[in-house]
């Protein structure tokens, strides 16, 4: 029994289709049945039925929870080895959202290459419930998300308290409340004034994700609904459109800091509050207590920690009180 023919079967377990594994695997589909016979001699089993339809067998579901585990143990003692040796060298298996991985990568990549030349990095795209499963899985090293719940069998590392902001530019506040909208400014100045805001349109996410319950939790409490002129999956959309003035738009501070500095004067940003209480999210990174987890793959968190508290010396509020003199 070897870790390649374990690899194989696990990967046509989740298939529960050789042509398709093979096809992933870019190895042909006679490679792969190779391996899986090899395997069951040497357990003295059949591990997939194979008719009427691919399937598990009661012994190779036994298989598959143990060969995870073989592999992980692999992985783990080579790992530890290199560290042992103090190499600089390899690979970090990463997972964030699109929205927070452009944000982030650009400051933290230069630092951590700075120290670790020779580790290379995979950047896996996904929505955090997504990640969480594929950190459990031990396809990723750790990710970076917002969660709304976590397994016994992660560890949780807080980064950022991921506070909550409305933005919306003069002239769209102009064009919908004309000469009040000085008024408007002013009651909103040290906390988003919903029963006012709800006039403005506004783009919002059209998926189920913590940001869009918290967009709508501040509605509700003013017994408003959102004016929604555009739902999108893209957040990247947020600030662009937002600054051309056809809406106004709620986003995080690790999104609103990147673009801080430059922002306009004609833009406002008034803090998101509920019921008295910053609306935020928690931002953690997540990895999986059974993965062992190279001296650089902790340096690279430290460097994404850091960025994330000077992204927090940026003062969103402070913007919106200047822009409203």
């Amino acid at each position: 029994m070897n870790t390649t023919s374990l690899s194989y079967f696990i990967a046509a377990a989740e298939d529960l289709n050789f042509t398709k594994t093979a096809a992933r695997l870019f190895i042909s589909q006679q490679t792969l049945s190779n391996h899986i016979l090899r395997l069951e001699e040497d357990c003295d089993t059949i591990l997939f039925n194979r008719k009427p339809h691919l399937s598990l067998t009661f012994a190779g579901e036994i298989l598959l929870d143990h060969a995870k585990e073989i592999l992980l143990c692999e992985s783990n003692l080579r790992q530890a080895l290199l560290d042992a040796k103090n190499e600089q060298c390899g690979n970090l298996k990463i997972g964030s959202s699109t929205t927070r991985a452009v944000i982030f990568m650009p400051h933290v990549l230069p630092v951590f290459r700075g120290k670790y030349p020779g580790v290379t990095i995979d950047l896996v795209d996904q929505p955090s419930p997504m990640l969480k499963n594929l950190v459990l899985s031990g396809k990723l090293d750790f990710a970076l998300g917002t969660f709304d719940s976590f397994s016994p069998e992660l560890k949780v590392m807080p980064i950022l308290t991921d506070r909550l902001f409305f933005v919306v530019s003069k002239v769209l506040l102009e064009q919908v409340f004309g000469s009040d909208s000085s008024r408007v400014i002013q009651r909103s100045c040290q906390r988003a004034n919903f029963e006012d805001l709800a006039d403005l349109p506004i783009i919002m996410p059209n998926s189920d994700t913590r940001l869009h319950r918290l967009i709508l939790q501040c509605y509700e409490e003013v017994s408003r609904e959102p004016y929604v002129y555009l739902s999108t999956t893209y957040i990247q959309f947020f600030l662009p459109l937002c600054l051309q003035g056809l809406v106004a738009c709620i986003v995080s501070e690790m999104t609103l800091s990147n673009i801080l500095p430059e922002l306009s004067q004609d833009m406002l940003v008034f803090p998101v509050r509920l019921t008295q209480v910053p609306a935020s999210m928690q931002l953690s990174v997540i990895m999986y207590k059974k993965r062992h987890l190279p001296a650089y793959g902790y340096e690279f968190i430290r460097c994404l920690s850091d960025y994330c508290q000077f992204a927090r010396s940026y003062d969103p509020a402070g913007h919106a009180a200047r822009s409203a003199d």
